[in-house]
Formats: structure tokens, C-alpha cells, sequence
């Protein structure tokens, strides 16, 4: 059997809104509340658009060529989405995940999402919520609401000018990804 990658298509974030958003993350993981949670690095700080999951090496050109056809659309263009708030997956009494929002209130960036995912074959039933993940509770879930009703986060902006197909590696510590593809919002697709 060959080797699959753990593939998924994000939008990254931006120098800016990682700083600003690291900085509080910094204030917050003293907060003994939240000593359940294992943070993630922000330098893989993304929005996940489709995951792919196992995938054969084989497939990503294919992946790349739908990825770019679906970024030039005139439909999808650069956008600049507010961000700020926090929440919980999948509730503050039950955390099991840690979000920083992102505000989609004309639903472009999830329509680009259910488009690509459309285009990859992919299930598209499932609601899509722009976020960041910033950390996931250890076992077991943890009970984040007073934390919630404390905590404020920066507010900022995400630019979605590009597509990025990511390989995530597992084991042996964080995640590590990898960009393996990019397309550009409204570039012309070369296929």
C-alpha cells in the first residue's frame, strides 16, 4: 500500500492578526481554567476550508487544478472578513475545542468553501463555521463557560486572497504542515 497524506485546503492567516491573536493567547494559557487545554502553535494558525484526509501523493495535482479552478471564479474574489469572539466546539459546557470567529455575514467565504468541496467530491451537508482553532481540551471535555464570559479577543481582519492544499503530519509532537499547492482568489486557473 503507498503512503497517503493527511491533506486539507485552508486559507492562512495573515502576519498581523497571528500577532495580535498570539498575544492574548499568551495572556490566557496562565489562566488556571484552562490548564485542560493543549494550545495549538500559531505559526499553523489557518481556516480549513475542505479536509481531505488520507490522500494518495498521486492526487494532488488533481487537487491543485480543482483548487484553482474554483479560486478564479469571478465569484471569489480577495475578501476581508472581520474576526474577533471566541467560542467552543461543540459547547462552552463541554469543550472539547477552542475557537477564535470569523464573520462571514454575506456567507462568501463559506459559499468558496462549499464550492471547493463540491469540486473535490466532498460531503457539503454539514454546516461551515469560519474558525482558528486555538486549542483542544485534553480528556476530559472541559466546562469553558465562566471562562467565556470573561474572556474578550482582539479583533482584526482576515484577508482570503489564496488557497493553500496543506499535508499535516501527526506523531510525535504537533502537528507539522506542509504547503504541497496555492491558488490565488481570482487568478486566472491554468488547467
Amino acid at each position: 500500500m503507498s503512503e497517503r497524506w493527511r491533506c486539507f485546503v485552508a486559507v492562512p492567516t495573515g502576519d498581523a492578526l497571528r500577532m495580535a491573536l498570539a498575544n492574548a493567547v499568551e495572556d490566557w494559557a496562565g489562566d488556571p481554567r484552562l490548564e485542560g487545554l493543549r494550545w495549538t502553535d500559531a505559526a499553523n494558525w489557518h481556516v480549513t476550508l475542505a479536509f481531505l484526509g488520507p490522500t494518495d501523493p498521486a492526487r494532488i495535482a488533481s487537487i491543485e487544478s480543482a483548487m484553482a479552478e474554483v479560486a478564479s471564479t469571478h465569484a471569489h474574489a480577495p475578501m476581508h472578513l472581520r474576526t474577533g469572539g471566541l467560542g467552543v466546539f461543540p459547547s462552552p459546557g463541554r469543550g472539547r475545542v477552542l475557537w477564535y470567529g470569523v464573520a462571514d455575514p454575506a456567507g462568501d467565504l463559506g459559499g468558496l468553501a462549499r464550492e471547493l468541496q463540491t469540486k473535490l467530491g466532498l460531503d457539503t451537508d454539514g454546516p461551515f463555521r469560519a474558525h482558528l482553532t486555538l486549542a483542544r481540551a485534553r480528556r476530559p471535555p472541559l466546562n469553558l463557560a465562566s471562562w467565556l464570559a470573561d474572556a474578550a479577543a482582539p479583533e482584526g481582519e482576515l484577508v482570503v486572497d489564496r488557497l493553500q492544499l496543506m499535508r499535516s503530519q501527526v506523531g510525535g509532537g504537533p502537528a507539522r504542515y506542509e504547503i504541497v499547492g496555492s491558488a490565488s482568489l481570482g487568478a486566472t486557473a491554468n488547467v
